[in-house]
């Protein structure tokens, strides 16, 4: 019984760790026309430390994409983009809607 918990705990491990690596790897460029900007503010901490961080969910004819303002996956062109506007963009990253993952806008060129 312990052994089976154990196997199950390492195998969800080596899938974070195999996710995680393929959202830093996997990039693509696509010619997209935005169509919506939704923007989305996240609070977290404790009542005492709180942390609030953006990013928008940017809806184009191509599919959605994420863009944030800082970290890994941050952009520039946070804030930037104008819908009905077409773009090159750069993403990183995979699309699993079911889980509110998308793959994240790096540059966009107008």
């Amino acid at each position: 019984m312990k052994a089976t918990k154990g196997l199950l705990v390492l195998g969800l491990l080596v899938a974070i760790i195999c996710s995680a690596i393929l959202e830093f790897t996997k990039e693509d460029i696509v010619l997209a026309k935005v169509i919506s900007v939704n923007a989305q503010q996240e609070l977290t901490g404790s009542k005492d430390n709180k942390s609030l961080s953006y990013k928008y969910l940017v809806g184009t004819d191509k599919g959605t994409y994420e863009i944030t303002p800082s970290g890994l996956m941050s952009s520039k062109a946070f804030g930037t983009l104008e819908i009905g506007k077409t773009y090159k963009i750069k993403t990183r990253g995979y699309s699993f809607p079911v889980f509110g993952l998308y793959p994240y806008i790096i540059e966009a060129e107008h």
